[in-house]
């Protein structure tokens, strides 16, 4: 949850509301409404990578799925087919129907990363 969130979430206007209250609901209404409209044009931009993708697939018969490639060479997201993928460092060449599984599959990769590092003392 985010902080607005929780903090909006604690805040109740009750039966009398104080002008600071009404000026502390506003305010806490506004910043969740750009909250929403920035996590809906995210939204917006992986679906219409994943309808993209999706609309290729249909038209060519082909079954591109998504990888996210992150390696000292390079940071991309790209589209591949098992081994018509190529990269630098490119060993497991298995893509995902979603960008979104892609980008949260090296979220995760590198989350994993920085636990051990942090293990490690570095």
């Amino acid at each position: 949850m985010t902080d607005i969130v929780e903090r909006a979430d604690g805040f109740r206007l009750g039966v009398d509301p104080t002008p600071d209250d009404v000026n502390e609901a506003n305010w806490l209404i506004d910043r969740m409404t750009a909250e929403i409209e920035h996590l809906r044009a995210d939204r917006d931009r992986l679906d219409f990578l994943d309808e993209c993708n999706a609309r290729l697939n249909e038209k060519s018969g082909t079954k591109y799925g998504w990888k996210m490639v992150m390696n000292h060479n390079v940071n991309r997201l790209m589209t591949q087919k098992g081994h018509l993928a190529v990269d630098l460092n490119d060993a497991d060449a298995v893509g995902v129907p979603s960008c979104r599984k892609a980008i949260d599959g090296e979220m995760a990769r590198i989350a994993v990363a920085r636990a051990a590092l942090t293990q490690e003392g570095k």
